[in-house]
Order: C-alpha cells, then structure tokens, then sequence
C-alpha cells in the first residue's frame, strides 16, 4: 500500500442539510480526499482560509497546554471509513516520546490545520472515500458553492 502526502486544498460547503468537506489533493492533484467536518469545525477552517485570527484563538487554550507540556502536533494519518465515519491517527511528539491517538478526523482538522501538521493517507482510503461519496451523492442533493483557499496554511 502506498502511503500519500495530502495537502489542504479547500473546503466545500452548502446549504444547511449538506455535510461540509474539508478537500485535500496530493502533490500531483490526481488523486482527492474529502474529509467530512462537523459545522464548528468547518467555519473554524473557513475562518483560516480566509486569514481571520479567530480560528487560530479558538485553540489557544489547547496550544498554551501543549506548549507547557512540551508538546508539538506533527501528523494526521487518515487511515479508516466506518460506515460514514472518517478516523486518523493524529501523532504528537513530546521530547523523544511518540504520542498516537485515534480521532474522528472531522474532531481534528481545525487543530491540526493550524498547528501545521502534516496529512498522510493511502491509497485505499481515497478509493473507500470515493464509494462513501458516491454513497452520499445518490441520497442526497448536494449544491456546493464557498470554496476556502487553504494555499499558505500548510
């Protein structure tokens, strides 16, 4: 399985009753990755890209306790779809010491967008997003429109 790079491309949202979509391309921009978000974490990161300090101070808090605990955010590991739930594994570091933690990943794209981490996934993740796509696309009917431009965030 090869494992992909991904970077913040932008965000998708729309009417109330459409789920907003954190998009993340690879390198190449062939291959695509949704990330499903929650509403509070989807206007956090439209607040980012559009580089309103607000998103930033929502996580003081968090950030002021990792720096005390000497702790940094390195990675965000999409590795898993359940059912239509996204899951990664968000990896810290404190000293020589690896943290892991398993997240919903909407729970985590806010934070980790704005502490700079770095996003992976595979291969086969972006192909069980597709069918998950393809299964919210037929039930339902989707109008996309305000797109974020996450260039500059990463």
């Amino acid at each position: 399985m090869r494992k992909l790079e991904m970077y913040p491309h932008g965000i998708s949202v729309g009417p109330v009753n459409i789920r907003p979509a954190m998009i993340f391309k690879d390198k190449t921009e062939r291959e695509i990755l949704p990330v499903w978000l929650d509403a509070v974490d989807a206007s956090l990161l439209l607040a980012s890209a559009q580089g309103l300090h607000d998103a930033k101070r929502a996580h003081n808090a968090i950030f002021k306790i990792f720096d005390e605990l000497k702790i940094s955010l390195k990675s965000v590991y999409f590795n898993e779809i359940n059912v239509s739930t996204q899951y990664a594994i968000l990896t810290a570091l404190q000293g020589k010491k690896t943290i892991e933690v398993r997240v919903r990943a909407a729970e985590a794209m806010s934070l980790a967008v704005n502490a700079g981490c770095v996003f992976y996934t595979d291969e086969d993740i972006i192909e069980k997003s597709r069918v998950l796509n393809l299964e919210w696309l037929h039930n339902s009917n989707p109008r996309v429109g305000n797109h974020g431009n996450f260039e500059g965030l990463h």
